[in-house]
């Protein structure tokens, strides 16, 4: 296991996370909460939630017109190849990763325990790239956390 001291950070984690740390109180139920000014007090200039707020109806309006433009060819699809069980589109929004599947049916729960067989069932998922623990700085960050614990006798 790593010590502690040897993991190295970007300089926009670490001022992040020092911002955020002052801004943080665990409660005795173990539940953590941040002041209500600490995410806006830890964005680099120019940065607000407002713009982020853009940003995110961005992403929101790509990943539903996506679906919206994957719908009807996939019914075609799906009509014409009764053999294919679904049609998916997966791709790349900068680091992230929108992915949509049309069904041609499947069974789901209804009140009360009952199935019912809906057809053109569509899924998606926005997969953020940073935010897999098996990677960058998030990987750092769980190897960090790992480290204090051992160092902590915790175990």
């Amino acid at each position: 296991m790593s010590d502690s001291k040897d993991i190295k950070f970007k300089g926009t984690t670490t001022a992040i996370s020092e911002v955020l740390a002052k801004g943080l109180t665990i409660g005795k139920d173990g539940i953590a909460v941040l002041s209500e000014d600490a995410i806006e007090a830890a964005l680099p200039e120019g940065v607000t939630l407002e713009s982020i707020k853009v940003h995110h109806d961005l992403r929101d309006a790509l990943i539903a017109g996506s679906l919206h433009a994957l719908g009807d060819p996939a019914i075609n699809a799906l009509k014409k190849d009764k053999k294919l069980d679904s049609v998916s589109l997966s791709f790349k929004v900068a680091n992230d990763t929108v992915s949509h599947v049309v069904e041609r049916s499947r069974l789901t729960g209804m009140p009360g325990g009952e199935k019912k067989e809906q057809f053109g069932f569509a899924t998606s998922k926005y997969e953020v790239q940073g935010s897999s623990k098996n990677r960058g700085e998030l990987k750092k960050v769980h190897t960090l956390i790992k480290s204090l614990a051992a160092e902590a006798a915790l175990g």
